[in-house]
């Protein structure tokens, strides 16, 4: 029994050797999105195995434990096991560290994973399994936005590309190709772990970029998979978004982290745009201006670049849009550009400005956890609306930042196709993830 986070404030410390004893055996981690969940197994002889599977991967990380007393929660002297891994075949760089909590339970610095003895682990896990399905259950429409369609995937969460008939979900080792109602077109493998996808095209022809996160390559396939291009930069990458370079030609944008900066590529994988030294652009877009297309990158500073390097505008103050997209608010064929500031610290500010940089308006958003593609339009009940996506759902606002209303759920990414139906993309669970399709039947 683990009492020693309520008797240490009374009690001087125990010794390591008095400590190790009473956690040597099994500690399951109490997390819903862990399925089957992750064990730790600390022996006798101050050994520690951490083993997990996720979406088929199977990783086991083996380690010494140290045994410390630290003040923690406002307690002092709470045992802590620290963990210094010294093989693996999974992600186990650096030390990792577990505080004694109540009885019978141990958390993760930063108080992020629980974990518990077995059987109280399987009762809580069974606890929270239930309470998921009811939600699905009570949850299958949102106000006037009714379900006209479902499909499931395989995990791990991932983006949206959607084009004129197609609707492109990464997945893990595949990407599945769905028409815009729904129907599976294809499902093919690709080197993916989830990740963003976006649909450009090559003198007419559509094409799949595909962007699987930190130091991975960015990789175009076309829609039937086959590889056409690949561009190695050994750096992490933030967003790829695609960018219209000329009649039936769309390229990408891509951001960078660590400050790379922005480049641009032609549909055949040819750079055409580099920026660096820009800090980490956390958002990319491209635009239409009447001098031509431009790249609009989310910084500390909302800038707009032309296609040959040149910073036309910087917006903004520091911080405050790191989320961007270039949109025809006025229907003259030229794009306004919205920014999104994704940090409390920017005020969680949703603004417009014009070609020339003049800001037409600016509103507050709700916030959360935004997701990695934050910034949408659909075109639904008669209007525009522009959607700002978190991991707790959508909010919309008018094309004059007037509220419209929102739609409450956990998902990881949403989109719309051009008639209007809405495409929300649940988080990563193994046995029940979700792709589906909402239209607005009434008014919003």
């Amino acid at each position: 029994m683990l009492t020693f986070s309520i008797l240490a404030a009374h009690l001087q410390a125990p010794s390591a050797a008095e400590v190790l004893p009473k956690v040597v055996g099994e500690w399951v981690r109490v997390a819903p999105m862990s399925d089957p969940p992750e064990r730790l197994t600390i022996a006798r002889d101050g050994t520690a195995t951490i083993r997990s599977e996720q979406f088929g991967q199977r990783s086991v990380v083996r380690a010494r434990v140290e045994i410390t007393f630290v003040t923690f929660g406002g307690q002092k002297n709470i045992p802590t096991l620290t963990f210094r891994p010294t093989s693996a075949n999974g992600d186990a760089s650096g030390a990792l560290r577990i505080f004694f909590s109540e009885e019978e339970q141990v958390l993760w610095d930063p108080l992020t994973f629980l974990y518990m003895r077995p059987a109280a682990a399987k009762a809580e896990l069974d606890r929270q399994r239930k309470a998921a399905n009811a939600e699905k259950v009570i949850r299958p429409n949102f106000g006037n936005w009714k379900q006209v369609w479902s499909f499931p995937l395989v995990g791990p969460s991932g983006g949206i590309a959607v084009r004129a008939n197609r609707i492109a979900l990464p997945e893990l080792r595949h990407v599945q190709i769905l028409s815009t109602d729904g129907n599976p077109i294809a499902r093919w493998t690709a080197d993916v772990y989830g990740g963003a996808a976006a649909w450009g095209e090559s003198a007419g022809v559509p094409y799949l970029a595909l962007s699987n996160g930190w130091a991975k390559p960015l990789v175009a396939v076309s829609e039937s998979g086959r590889p056409l291009w690949r561009v190695e930069r050994g750096r992490g990458i933030n967003q790829v978004s695609p960018i219209k370079l000329g009649p039936g030609n769309i390229g990408m944008a891509v951001a960078y982290n660590g400050g790379a900066g922005v480049e641009v590529f032609s549909p055949k994988g040819k750079r055409v745009m580099a920026v660096g030294n820009l800090g980490n652009v956390w958002g990319v877009a491209g635009a239409r201006f009447r001098s031509g297309p431009v790249v609009l990158a989310g910084e500390d500073y909302l800038s707009i670049f032309s296609l040959s390097g040149k910073r036309l505008h910087q917006l903004g103050s520091g911080g405050h849009s790191s989320a961007t997209l270039g949109v025809d608010l006025t229907g003259d064929g030229i794009d306004e550009v919205l920014g999104l500031g994704t940090t409390v610290a920017s005020g969680l500010m949703l603004t417009a400005y014009d070609q020339s940089g003049r800001r037409l308006w600016s509103t507050r958003t709700s916030g959360g956890v935004f997701v990695d593609e934050p910034l949408f339009t659909i075109r639904a009940g008669g209007r525009l609306a522009i959607g700002v996506v978190s991991a707790n759902g959508v909010e919309f606002f008018g094309k004059d930042g007037k509220r419209l209303g929102a739609i409450s759920a956990e998902i990881s990414a949403a989109q719309s196709t051009a008639s209007g139906t809405l495409i929300l993309r649940s988080y990563a669970n193994k046995k029940s993830e979700w792709v589906r399709g909402y239209r607005l039947t009434g008014a919003w």
